[in-house]
């Protein structure tokens, strides 16, 4: 299948933009289901089910990391046996995920006690079955993505974070209602987790059924292994670097825990805290992250071919995909840096609020840290040098746990050690990531001059906003006056990027080029 010069502009463009929109809805409806969540469970629920979850993803990401890209390589270079390859791929990677979750079932118990936090085995057990469908999923979502569905598949994304929504609730109010214990109704309510993926992965194989080119074509059982070796073969280098990634949300999981169980605080204190700190902070966190990263995304394809090409256009390239990470990442941060408290009063319980606003104000400063590491990782791949994510991820892991080790233990940090190994892991892997550019390409990423004007822009827009935020606040309340701080920073914050040309018409033609798949660069 070839595609025509529009035909890939148009792909490329929207197809980020698709994605980019989807996983922004997604993570909204996470945010929407965590606050009716946090008041059904509490905290101490919270920390049951979230103390699932955060192992439960780590064996979600084993079944689905590599699988899409690894199917989009593989039909993308043989089209004609597109469908044949994903009839292999639904196989070796159905056997794959039924594996996985007995697995997930057999270590359970010894993970539920590891962890500090045994009642959390129910929730563990009753997400384990949606790794089955999550693992087909993945297959179909990448032969989708090859035949440049995209579309078809930020729906089925919607689909599962809808579905875990409105079922996870109906079930959690149900056993609340009758009347069963905390930890009982965290597992009731993590199936909406796995009904979540049976209707997405249902609208896939709808979603599928007239893409591609009809073939009939059946491989032999030689063939097949050779479909499958390859598959297993790109699909898990892939796999180990999105693990080393997720390290950091297990790393948390033991060392909270157990560091404040340590430090004297009890067992229900400390899964209340845990559960506070992953229901508020995280996933503020996470949804400001899921805005920076489809920058790199979209970037990706003219950093490859500049790079291959023109130097020159490659340092250009870069430099305009740090540019509007920058101007991306500022505001957000600053904005949870100076409103944390008042940010997360807007969804949750003052209460809550206040003790989940101190985590949020730390993990706002390593924002700027992820968003430079997200981009410079990905001109590294771009270079061709894909190992190098992996080895700064596994420094930053490695510091992640020394300083987490250190602080959480101390009772002055507590949670708060937490956060800040966060900070600090990213960090240093950014230091990592730039260093081992610099040594093997001699490639100097323009990281400091990119984020020096947004950053200042932003913050002074964020700082004058608290006028607008003092004065409504008192005639209308708090919740009004946070509302109105956003509105005034951003008004701001838009009209400062124009006066001091950050955005201006020749950048943004030239932002448009280079995230366009074009055969010029």
């Amino acid at each position: 299948m070839t595609l025509n010069k529009s035909d890939r502009r148009g792909t490329a463009l929207g197809g980020a933009l698709s994605l980019m929109l989807a996983t922004v809805i997604v993570k909204l409806l996470g945010v929407i289901y965590k606050v009716p969540l946090s008041y059904i469970l509490g905290d101490g629920g919270m920390g049951y089910f979230n103390s699932a979850y955060t192992v439960y993803s780590f064996f979600y990401l084993i079944c689905t990391a590599g699988v899409p890209k690894a199917i989009m390589i593989s039909v993308s270079e043989s089209p004609s046996l597109g469908k044949s390859i994903t009839r292999v791929a639904k196989s070796a990677f159905l056997a794959v995920g039924a594996a996985t979750t007995v697995l997930f079932l057999l270590l359970s118990p010894p993970l539920s006690h590891l962890i500090g936090n045994p009642s959390s085995i129910y929730t563990m057990i009753a997400v384990a079955p949606s790794i089955i469908f999550i693992a087909v999923s993945g297959v179909v979502r990448g032969y989708l993505s090859a035949e440049h569905k995209f579309l078809s598949v930020s729906i089925s994304q919607i689909i599962e974070g809808g579905g875990k929504l409105v079922f996870g609730l109906a079930f959690a109010i149900l056993a609340k209602r009758l009347g069963m214990p905390l930890y009982a109704i965290s597992a009731f309510t993590i199936l909406g987790v796995s009904l979540g993926a049976i209707f997405g992965l249902v609208y896939l194989l709808i979603a599928a059924r007239g893409v591609g080119e009809k073939s009939d074509f059946r491989f032999t059982r030689s063939e097949r292994r050779e479909v499958m070796k390859k598959l297993y073969s790109v699909s898990t280098p892939i796999t180990v670097s999105a693990a080393v990634m997720s390290l950091t949300g297990l790393l948390d999981l033991f060392l909270i825990m157990k560091g404040l169980i340590s430090s004297g605080v009890s067992r229900e204190s400390a899964n209340a805290l845990y559960g506070n700190y992953t229901t508020l902070a995280v996933p503020m966190f996470n949804l400001a992250v899921s805005l920076i990263v489809p920058v790199s995304v979209a970037f990706l394809p003219s950093m490859t071919r500049a790079y291959i090409n023109n130097r020159k256009d490659f340092s250009e390239v870069c430099g305009l995909a740090f540019g509007i990470t920058a101007v991306l990442t500022a505001p957000l941060a600053f904005g949870m840096m100076m409103y944390p408290r008042e940010i997360l009063a807007l969804l949750f319980e003052d209460s809550g609020a206040a003790i989940g606003s101190r985590p949020l104000l730390v993990l706002s400063i390593g924002l700027f840290f992820y968003a430079a590491l997200t981009v410079t990782n990905t001109a590294l791949e771009s270079m061709g040098l894909v190992r190098a994510p992996v080895y700064s991820m596994l420094v930053g892991c490695a510091v992640k746990t020394a300083v987490s080790v250190l602080l959480i233990r101390l009772p002055r940090y507590g949670i708060m050690g937490a956060p800040i190994g966060t900070v600090a892991s990213y960090g240093v892997s950014l230091l990592v990531s730039v260093v081992y550019g610099a040594k093997k390409c001699k490639e100097k990423f323009p990281i400091i001059s990119s984020f020096a004007k947004p950053t200042l822009l932003a913050f002074s827009s964020v700082y004058l906003s608290k006028g607008a935020y003092f004065a409504v606040k008192n005639m209308f309340g708090e919740a009004a006056g946070t509302l109105a701080s956003i509105g005034v920073s951003g008004i701001l914050y838009l009209a400062l990027l124009i006066l001091f040309g950050i955005l201006r018409g020749k950048k943004i033609l030239k932002m448009s080029k280079y995230t366009k798949l074009t055969g010029e660069i």
